[in-house]
Order: structure tokens, then C-alpha cells, then sequence
């Protein structure tokens, strides 16, 4: 149910874990460890962001590289998606 409710694919959750647990991640590097193409890494992140799953913030060094962060709200839906598997 937690996970209709927010759009969660099997692949939307797998990359929302990996932003939580590897916070300011870039896409890329988020592709290499979901072992997936950056513009289809781009999508899911894009739904996340859509369903604010996700927040984005430019890095400091480097304001063309974008960083992924989990936002409240998808802490809350990822502990009810793992609270549900247990």
C-alpha cells in the first residue's frame, strides 16, 4: 500500500535507498551503484523529485554537478515500505 501510494516502482525505491544511504550522490554515481544508464537513472530521479521523494542541491565546488538527498517525506515512506517487509 506505502508504496502505490507514492509511485514506488521496485527501481524508484532501489535508487531512493541508495540516496539515502550514500547521501549527495550525482546521478553518475548514483548509476554506477545501481548498476543502470545515467538517463535512466535521470528518469526515476526526475519521479522522485516529482513526488518530493528527493530533493536536489548544486554541489559547492562545482555548481553544474547536481546532488541527491532524501527529503523527509521519503524517509517516512521508505521506513514504512521497509516496517511493512519485516
Amino acid at each position: 500500500m506505502i508504496i502505490r501510494s507514492a509511485l514506488l516502482t521496485p527501481a524508484r525505491l532501489a535508487i531512493l535507498e541508495i540516496v539515502r544511504d550514500k547521501p549527495k550522490l550525482c546521478n553518475a554515481d548514483i548509476s554506477d551503484v545501481y548498476n543502470s544508464t545515467p538517463p535512466n537513472t535521470h528518469n526515476i530521479l526526475r519521479v522522485l523529485l516529482r513526488n518530493k521523494l528527493v530533493d536536489e542541491a548544486h554541489g559547492e565546488n562545482d555548481s553544474k554537478r547536481v546532488l541527491y538527498s532524501v527529503t523527509k517525506r521519503g524517509r517516512e515512506i521508505l521506513k514504512k515500505s521497509n516496517d511493512g517487509k519485516d
